[in-house]
């Protein structure tokens, strides 16, 4: 049985850039980086989300279970946990 390879290793780690790899590891890191602004990003627009349902429907209380099966996030109560 044959192993099958990543399609993009050989383009991202070519043998000439041995022993390095400057240009493989350099966009793992830029690729990594731009993972990690999204993840921020996505975190402050939940919070940004939670803080303005807080302001209209108030804080929910501890018990509270909201409908997210008929209304999904749009429930009321619904907060995105952090």
């Amino acid at each position: 049985m044959q192993l099958t390879r990543s399609v993009a290793s050989g383009y991202l780690y070519p043998k000439t850039d041995s022993p390095l790899y400057t240009q493989g590891n350099a966009i793992c890191t830029a690729l990594s980086a731009w993972g990690l602004l999204l993840t921020f990003a996505y975190q402050v627009l939940c919070a940004r989300t939670n803080r303005n349902r807080d302001l209209k429907e108030g804080k929910p209380a501890g018990d509270h279970r909201p409908d997210t099966q008929a209304h999904a996030d749009d429930a009321y109560g619904f907060r995105y946990q952090l």
